[in-house]
Protein backbone atom coordinates (compact mmCIF):
# COMPACT_ATOMS: atom_id res chain seq x y z
CA UNK A 1 0.00 0.00 0.00
CA UNK A 2 2.74 2.07 0.72
CA UNK A 3 4.58 1.75 -2.64
CA UNK A 4 1.19 2.78 -4.03
CA UNK A 5 0.93 5.55 -2.23
CA UNK A 6 4.52 6.84 -3.08
CA UNK A 7 4.25 6.13 -7.00
CA UNK A 8 1.00 8.27 -6.80
CA UNK A 9 2.32 11.08 -5.19
CA UNK A 10 5.22 10.89 -7.56
CA UNK A 11 3.46 10.60 -10.60
CA UNK A 12 0.95 13.60 -9.89
CA UNK A 13 4.66 15.79 -8.81
CA UNK A 14 5.61 14.91 -12.09
CA UNK A 15 2.19 15.49 -14.10
CA UNK A 16 2.49 19.00 -12.62
CA UNK A 17 6.33 19.35 -13.48
CA UNK A 18 5.21 18.25 -16.99
CA UNK A 19 2.20 20.50 -17.40
CA UNK A 20 3.65 23.77 -16.05
CA UNK A 21 6.62 22.96 -18.65
CA UNK A 22 4.15 22.54 -21.71
CA UNK A 23 2.86 26.09 -20.24
CA UNK A 24 6.30 28.07 -21.10
CA UNK A 25 7.30 25.89 -24.12
CA UNK A 26 3.86 26.19 -25.96
CA UNK A 27 3.88 27.33 -29.44
CA UNK A 28 1.10 30.00 -30.07
CA UNK A 29 0.19 30.06 -33.37
CA UNK A 30 -2.48 33.02 -33.24
CA UNK A 31 -2.20 36.36 -31.65
CA UNK A 32 -5.70 36.28 -30.62
CA UNK A 33 -5.05 33.24 -28.43
CA UNK A 34 -2.09 34.49 -27.21
CA UNK A 35 -3.60 37.70 -25.91
CA UNK A 36 -5.45 35.63 -23.62
CA UNK A 37 -3.17 35.29 -21.27
CA UNK A 38 -0.11 38.01 -22.06
CA UNK A 39 1.75 37.10 -19.04
CA UNK A 40 2.69 33.69 -19.98
CA UNK A 41 3.43 33.91 -23.34
CA UNK A 42 6.99 32.93 -24.17
CA UNK A 43 6.81 31.61 -27.96
CA UNK A 44 4.37 32.81 -30.89
CA UNK A 45 4.89 32.46 -34.49
CA UNK A 46 2.48 34.48 -36.90
CA UNK A 47 4.45 33.28 -40.22
CA UNK A 48 2.80 33.67 -43.29
CA UNK A 49 -0.03 35.91 -42.15
CA UNK A 50 0.35 38.41 -44.63
CA UNK A 51 0.92 40.83 -42.17
CA UNK A 52 1.55 44.26 -43.56
CA UNK A 53 3.30 45.88 -40.52
CA UNK A 54 4.37 44.64 -37.30
CA UNK A 55 1.81 43.40 -35.10
CA UNK A 56 1.49 46.47 -31.77
CA UNK A 57 -0.12 43.80 -29.79
CA UNK A 58 2.91 41.80 -29.59
CA UNK A 59 4.36 44.54 -26.94
CA UNK A 60 1.79 43.52 -24.39
CA UNK A 61 3.15 40.00 -24.63
CA UNK A 62 6.45 41.00 -22.19
CA UNK A 63 7.87 37.53 -21.42
CA UNK A 64 8.11 36.79 -25.07
CA UNK A 65 11.50 34.64 -25.79
CA UNK A 66 10.76 33.60 -29.56
CA UNK A 67 9.12 35.62 -32.08
CA UNK A 68 8.72 34.17 -35.26
CA UNK A 69 7.32 36.94 -38.30
CA UNK A 70 8.55 35.18 -41.62
CA UNK A 71 7.34 34.95 -44.42
CA UNK A 72 4.86 37.70 -44.26
CA UNK A 73 4.67 41.37 -46.10
CA UNK A 74 6.49 43.94 -42.98
CA UNK A 75 8.45 46.67 -44.04
CA UNK A 76 9.62 48.21 -40.61
CA UNK A 77 10.71 46.94 -37.43
CA UNK A 78 9.17 49.81 -34.95
CA UNK A 79 11.21 51.10 -32.69
CA UNK A 80 9.17 49.71 -29.47
CA UNK A 81 10.78 46.39 -30.17
CA UNK A 82 12.77 47.15 -27.10
CA UNK A 83 9.48 46.73 -25.25
CA UNK A 84 10.33 43.08 -25.68
CA UNK A 85 13.43 42.54 -23.44
CA UNK A 86 13.58 38.89 -23.19
CA UNK A 87 13.09 38.18 -26.45
CA UNK A 88 16.22 35.67 -27.16
CA UNK A 89 15.29 34.19 -30.85
CA UNK A 90 13.95 36.62 -33.84
CA UNK A 91 12.96 35.53 -37.17
CA UNK A 92 11.59 38.33 -39.63
CA UNK A 93 13.08 36.32 -42.92
CA UNK A 94 11.56 36.71 -46.21
CA UNK A 95 9.49 40.16 -45.70
CA UNK A 96 10.53 43.58 -46.82
CA UNK A 97 12.37 45.27 -43.91
CA UNK A 98 14.84 47.72 -45.10
CA UNK A 99 16.44 49.21 -41.91
CA UNK A 100 16.02 48.26 -38.64
CA UNK A 101 15.71 50.63 -35.44
CA UNK A 102 18.84 51.73 -33.11
CA UNK A 103 16.89 50.02 -30.38
CA UNK A 104 17.41 46.42 -31.92
CA UNK A 105 20.15 46.79 -29.49
CA UNK A 106 18.01 47.25 -26.60
CA UNK A 107 17.64 43.17 -27.14
CA UNK A 108 20.42 42.09 -24.98
CA UNK A 109 19.27 38.74 -24.81
CA UNK A 110 19.19 38.09 -28.34
CA UNK A 111 20.92 34.98 -29.27
CA UNK A 112 19.35 34.05 -32.99
CA UNK A 113 18.21 36.99 -35.38
CA UNK A 114 17.30 35.89 -38.93
CA UNK A 115 16.90 38.51 -40.98
CA UNK A 116 17.45 36.71 -44.61
CA UNK A 117 15.52 37.72 -47.71
CA UNK A 118 14.80 40.95 -46.74
CA UNK A 119 15.88 43.98 -48.48
CA UNK A 120 17.97 45.13 -45.60
CA UNK A 121 21.25 47.40 -46.44
CA UNK A 122 22.59 48.56 -43.00
CA UNK A 123 22.96 47.05 -39.46
CA UNK A 124 22.68 49.36 -37.10
CA UNK A 125 25.63 50.25 -34.72
CA UNK A 126 23.82 49.54 -31.61
CA UNK A 127 23.86 45.57 -32.93
CA UNK A 128 27.16 45.84 -31.40
CA UNK A 129 25.26 46.33 -27.52
CA UNK A 130 24.11 42.19 -28.79
CA UNK A 131 26.43 40.44 -26.58
CA UNK A 132 24.72 37.13 -26.27
CA UNK A 133 24.06 37.14 -29.94
CA UNK A 134 25.20 33.78 -31.13
CA UNK A 135 23.63 33.65 -34.55
CA UNK A 136 23.12 36.09 -37.12
CA UNK A 137 21.75 35.12 -40.21
CA UNK A 138 21.61 37.62 -43.28
CA UNK A 139 21.47 35.90 -46.37
CA UNK A 140 19.91 37.26 -49.27
CA UNK A 141 20.00 40.61 -48.00
CA UNK A 142 22.08 43.71 -49.76
CA UNK A 143 24.22 44.14 -46.62
CA UNK A 144 28.00 44.08 -47.31
CA UNK A 145 29.11 46.84 -44.87
CA UNK A 146 29.34 46.05 -41.08
CA UNK A 147 29.71 48.64 -38.07
CA UNK A 148 32.89 49.29 -36.05
CA UNK A 149 30.55 48.44 -32.87
CA UNK A 150 30.24 44.50 -34.09
CA UNK A 151 33.83 43.50 -33.00
CA UNK A 152 32.35 43.33 -29.63
CA UNK A 153 30.88 40.49 -30.91
CA UNK A 154 33.80 38.72 -31.61
CA UNK A 155 33.66 36.12 -28.68
CA UNK A 156 30.19 35.13 -28.78
CA UNK A 157 29.14 35.59 -32.42
CA UNK A 158 29.69 31.69 -33.54
CA UNK A 159 27.94 32.03 -37.19
CA UNK A 160 27.35 34.78 -39.25
CA UNK A 161 25.49 33.70 -42.80
CA UNK A 162 25.96 36.20 -46.25
CA UNK A 163 24.70 33.55 -48.87
CA UNK A 164 23.45 35.50 -51.85
CA UNK A 165 24.72 38.41 -51.25
CA UNK A 166 27.39 40.19 -53.73
CA UNK A 167 30.91 40.97 -51.85
CA UNK A 168 33.78 41.62 -53.36
CA UNK A 169 37.55 40.58 -51.45
CA UNK A 170 37.92 44.06 -50.18
CA UNK A 171 34.70 44.09 -47.86
CA UNK A 172 34.83 40.20 -46.86
CA UNK A 173 38.25 40.46 -45.57
CA UNK A 174 36.79 43.57 -43.98
CA UNK A 175 33.97 41.29 -41.76
CA UNK A 176 36.59 38.97 -40.97
CA UNK A 177 38.86 41.10 -39.47
CA UNK A 178 36.04 42.26 -37.61
CA UNK A 179 34.72 38.58 -36.45
CA UNK A 180 37.80 36.60 -36.52
CA UNK A 181 36.38 33.69 -34.20
CA UNK A 182 33.77 33.81 -36.10
CA UNK A 183 32.29 30.91 -38.61
CA UNK A 184 31.02 33.29 -41.74
CA UNK A 185 29.52 31.37 -44.72
CA UNK A 186 29.67 33.47 -47.80
CA UNK A 187 29.64 32.86 -52.14
CA UNK A 188 32.58 33.78 -53.51
CA UNK A 189 33.86 37.42 -53.98
CA UNK A 190 33.30 39.39 -57.11
CA UNK A 191 34.33 42.25 -58.89
CA UNK A 192 31.24 44.39 -57.85
CA UNK A 193 30.61 47.46 -55.46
Amino acid sequence: MRKILIFYILFFICHGICLSQNDSTHLYASLEEALLHPDKVQRISLKKQKLKEFPPQLFRLTNLKDLDLSSNKIREIPKEISLLAHLEVFNASNNYINQLPQEMGDLIYLRRLDLSRNDLEILPSSIGALLHLQELILWSTYVTEFPEEMKNLQNTLLYVDMRAIQMNPKKQKALRNLLPHTRIQMDRACNCN
